[in-house]
């Protein structure tokens, strides 16, 4: 690679031979110049530069490029949806907030904030990283949900640090339900194309003593599975068993999240999974 500035010098020219990088992540770059004003540290091995029979003057050069030490975050979970959750219950979504760089992530606040009446049922219960988060190291942000009517409810957790990119933000969902399906997930066996496969069971369990009416939503759209019956009604504290079947409609893998809902926008979900051959 020929290049006449490289940022190194601006009289002459430079051939890079070759780079490296240290455990430090300073770079090392490695080759030849022409230059008469390179510039030459303490102790150099040679401080002058020779000229050859076309008065051209050409050395080695090795030169260290570093960089400023600085923090770099990564947040897991940038936007988590907790599983629906039945009413009264509580479940927990823990975030790790990682320091990549090469510096102390100096964090100045932790917010969490909803609309009302989101936050009776979302909230920030541990916040395990303090002030500061040494260079490579992570820590703990845990989310509590604890729904006490059906629906969506939303957060959103903000970070303000000393990270070049600042603040970092994250979108929480989660689903307050009084029903539920069961098993989360079906894979069925890999399947001719235009056959049907053997059926298999949903469990819908209504935890309310009213009755609930729901809706399926196929998301995947293949419309390679069908489910029948649709359960479309369950009294109170009661149980409906339907069945879902796939039938390939051409080869290759189906991935299909399957969601129930009711009115009150309680779900359940059942991600189908099957392979036409």
């Amino acid at each position: 690679m020929r290049d006449s500035n490289a940022g190194f010098d601006a009289v002459g020219s430079m051939f890079a031979g070759g780079i490296a990088l240290d455990g430090s992540n300073s770079v090392y770059v490695a080759g030849l110049t022409e230059s008469t004003a390179f510039t030459i540290t303490h102790g150099a091995f040679q401080t002058s530069c020779k000229l050859d029979s076309f008065g051209i003057c050409t050395d080695a050069f090795v030169s260290k490029i570093t960089f400023p030490a600085s923090p770099a975050v990564l947040v897991t979970n940038r936007a988590p949806t907790l599983a629906p959750l039945l009413l009264g219950k509580t479940s927990a979504l823990s975030m790790k907030v990682l320091n990549q760089g090469t510096a102390v992530l100096n964090i100045s606040s932790v917010k969490f904030s909803c609309p009302a009446p989101s936050c009776t049922e979302l909230r920030l219960s541990s916040n395990g990283c303090g002030s500061a988060v040494p260079a490579g190291s992570s820590c703990a942000l845990q989310i509590s949900f604890s729904p006490n009517k059906e629906g969506d409810q939303f957060a959103s957790l903000t970070l303000v640090d000393n990270a070049s990119i600042s603040p970092q933000s994250v979108n929480i969902t989660a689903n307050g339900t009084v029903f539920t399906a069961s098993p989360g997930l079906i894979v069925f066996a890999p399947q001719k194309v235009g056959t049907t496969s053997p059926p298999q069971t949903i469990t819908l369990v209504n935890h309310s003593a009213a009755t609930i009416n729901l809706t399926i939503t196929d998301f995947g759209g293949s419309g390679d599975f069908k489910v029948a019956p649709t359960c479309a009604s369950i009294a109170g504290d009661a149980t409906c068993k339907t069945t879902v079947t796939f039938t390939p409609s051409y080869v290759g893998p189906r991935p299909d999240p399957l969601t129930f809902t009711d009115v009150n926008n309680g779900r359940a979900h059942v991600n189908l999974s099957g392979s036409g051959k």
